[in-house]
């Protein structure tokens, strides 16, 4: 089966897309979603898999979702009020509820295992500089606190889940 890396447009995200059916007027997504083929859409690499698992596992398609990742996703600590943050303390930033999008492009991994590694970090969108929560599955790492202290958060106020 062959599935596609399409957008509408270079500006906005790409997404992984196959045909609805033999009849290639419909293109569907992972979720079931759908719409029809459009003149505008732009394949910007295509891969043969069995199913959607088998796509989310081939090599080439890891790398292309980190690229999207790094390019539409994340955006830089400066500028993020939400994220995660890697054992290693690194920051991973992102846009109110991109959470779960960015860490599957990234790390190719169940939302609950990055849970169990990584911290979780939500500000409100709606009210400035109000944390909505910090939430994690295991004892904080030393670089994480360090991260949260350079975010202004005290590591005290982290959710265990």
């Amino acid at each position: 089966m062959k599935f596609f890396l399409k957008t509408s447009d270079l500006k906005s995200r790409p997404g992984w897309w196959k045909y609805y059916d033999e009849t290639m007027q419909e293109w569907q997504n992972d979720c079931g979603g759908w719409h029809p083929v459009s003149a505008s859409d732009i394949i910007l690499f295509t891969v043969e898999a069995k199913d959607w698992e088998d796509l989310f596992n081939n090599p080439q398609v890891i790398e292309k979702n980190r690229e999207i990742a790094e390019k539409f996703v994340r955006i830089p600590k400066e500028h993020a009020k939400n994220g995660w943050i890697a054992p290693n303390g690194e920051f991973f930033g992102c846009h109110y509820g991109q959470h779960d999008l960015l860490a599957s492009l990234l790390w190719n991994k169940a939302i609950v295992e990055i849970e169990k590694e990584y911290v979780r970090i939500q500000k409100s969108f709606v009210k400035e500089n109000t944390l909505i929560g910090i939430f994690t599955g295991h004892r904080l790492t030393k670089r994480q606190q360090n991260t949260l202290w350079d975010l202004n958060i005290n590591p005290e106020f982290v959710h265990m889940i």
